[in-house]
């Protein structure tokens, strides 16, 4: 399944080769957002705020194809 991940404000720095924070990832079915981070490579404790298509979701949400995630940091100007 394919997965669109937003990385905003500081949680850019996952995506440095795209500097928009935005990548597509080709994923196994019935993978959650943890799991994902975990595969990515990407530390969960700076995300503040997980959304998943617009609405709120957590670290244990399951993610389906085709679904947007939005992650957002700790601060709105992203500092810790």
């Amino acid at each position: 399944m394919v997965i669109e991940v937003r990385f905003f404000a500081s949680l850019r720095r996952f995506t440095p080769n795209e500097p928009s924070g935005i990548i597509s990832v080709d994923v196994a079915d019935d993978l959650t957002v943890e799991e994902l981070l975990h595969q990515m490579e990407v530390n969960p404790a700076p995300i503040n705020s997980i959304l998943i298509n617009g609405k709120e979701g957590t670290l244990a949400t399951h993610l389906v194809d085709g679904d947007r995630l939005g992650l957002f940091p700790l601060n709105v100007n992203g500092s810790k």
